[in-house]
């Protein structure tokens, strides 16, 4: 019985040999023939100027044959990603589906090397330019300065009157110059509030990342008070009258520095020592 499979897949072998032998190999041109001719995909080139405004950079990209090309799935913009590789990447789409050169918007991480590359694709393919990197910069003093900090260190000689209390930057379209709202906080507990009352000037170092408020800015406190006082109220600072000064910590915290004293026809009406920290 042995004998007699074996004669039997010999035989087998023998036929599949025989037939494979026999059948001709197809030509080079047989082969394409097999294959469906896939259309164009657009080309993309990237501007290796990036500038980066706060968090923003722009990137110009310029995309050609996108009419020729198939619009199934089709997608131009820009890739940006931490990763060289781009394993992990987020896509920013042109404005419009055609040629041209397009300034594409896009989100980036301050301090941080950057990754970007024009990308077109469609259901043909996909096409990039080559990859640029840049380091970001740090976001500027003047862009992160803004906003509402509430009063979290203050000396016990206030007793409570930084308790709660909250100061306003509003920093100006130039870049150099704020208001600080509700700076004084006796004020601002009796309802005197900015953006009406409360108020004063201030000047950015965005270099030293400080405000400073001169000595004799206005305080904005009222009308009723100019009466009742002769003058409106103003800033001074002990020893002198120098500038008032707020620094800007690693933290993000403001620490406002010297002795606040508010004036009423150049006499004394209140003080408030330096070493009070906003947060946040």
């Amino acid at each position: 019985m042995k004998k007699v499979l074996t004669y039997l897949c010999i035989a087998a072998a023998c036929i599949i040999t025989s037939v494979s032998c026999n059948k001709a190999a197809l030509s080079k041109s047989e082969v394409e023939a097999g294959f469906a001719a896939k259309g164009p995909v657009p080309t993309v080139t990237i501007d290796k100027n990036i500038p980066v405004e706060v968090t923003v950079a722009t990137v110009n990209v310029t995309f050609a044959g996108i009419s020729e090309a198939s619009s199934d799935s089709l997608s131009i913009g820009v890739l940006v990603s931490s990763d060289p590789t781009f394993y992990k990447s987020k896509f920013y789409a042109a404005e419009t589906l055609a040629d041209g050169t397009y300034a594409v918007e896009c989100e980036v991480e301050p301090n941080a090397t950057v990754y970007f590359r024009g990308v077109a694709a469609n259901v043909n393919g996909t096409n990039y330019s080559e990859t640029v990197s840049i380091v970001t910069p740090d976001v500027p003093f003047w862009a992160k300065v803004g906003g509402v900090y509430g009063c979290t260190e203050f000396s016990e000689r206030y007793g409570d009157s930084y308790e709660g209390h909250s100061i306003i930057i509003v920093v100006n379209d130039d870049h150099t110059t704020c208001t600080i709202g509700n700076l004084e906080p006796y004020y601002a507990g009796e309802g005197y509030l900015y953006p009406d009352l409360n108020y004063v000037s201030g000047v950015l170092d965005n270099d030293a990342q400080t405000i400073t408020v001169n000595a004799g800015a206005s305080m904005h406190i009222g009308t009723h008070f100019a009466v009742a006082s002769g003058n409106t109220p103003s800033i001074a600072t002990a020893s002198g009258f120098t500038d008032l000064l707020f620094r800007m910590q690693a933290d993000g915290s403001l620490v406002r520095d010297n002795c606040m004293i508010i004036l009423y026809d150049g006499e004394i009406d209140d003080a408030y020592a330096g070493g009070v920290v906003f947060r946040k």
